[in-house]
């Protein structure tokens, strides 16, 4: 049976820089017909993190140049981008309200939980490298994985 994985920024990056968590992240999809799904918004996050790590000198700019490049050749190829859409936006203001989250960690929730809801048949894993975020998605149904919790 197919498996879904939702992957918010934070589990996402580390696909392109080597840091706690990349090998489990590396590891996803486990089987062919499993799925690996992200957010729109995903692709300003993680270009934003990558390139904020050059200019900061975690990386080198070079290295920081080669992730962003790699990262935006797999975006559209390797995962699939769930569109920023009106009822998206009102499934994260109500995921927002109820919980108190940030504004983007809420689009990414309710991202997620699209994905369980109209998901036929699929079971969704939220991959999310905040256990507070991940804390929500449990108490709202989904199955959670914290990549920082392994090597």
């Amino acid at each position: 049976m197919a498996h879904a994985y939702f992957l918010d920024s934070s589990a996402l990056v580390k696909l392109y820089l080597r840091e706690q968590g990349s090998i489990y992240v590396s590891t996803l999809p486990q089987s062919a017909e499993d799925l690996l799904y992200v957010a729109q918004i995903a692709g300003v996050e993680v270009v934003s993190a990558i390139a904020r790590q050059g200019f900061g000198k975690s990386i080198s700019k070079r290295k920081a140049q080669t992730a962003i490049t790699q990262f935006r050749l797999d975006f559209t190829a390797k995962f699939i981008v769930l569109s920023v859409n009106s009822p998206l936006i009102e499934s994260a203001m109500q995921v927002a309200e109820t919980h108190a989250l940030r504004a983007y960690d809420a689009v990414q929730l309710a991202t997620g939980l699209t994905i369980a809801k109209h998901g036929t048949g699929l079971t969704v894993t939220f991959v999310c490298a905040d256990d507070a975020l991940n804390k929500v998605a449990f108490s709202e149904g989904l199955a959670i994985e914290n990549p920082n919790h392994y090597s």
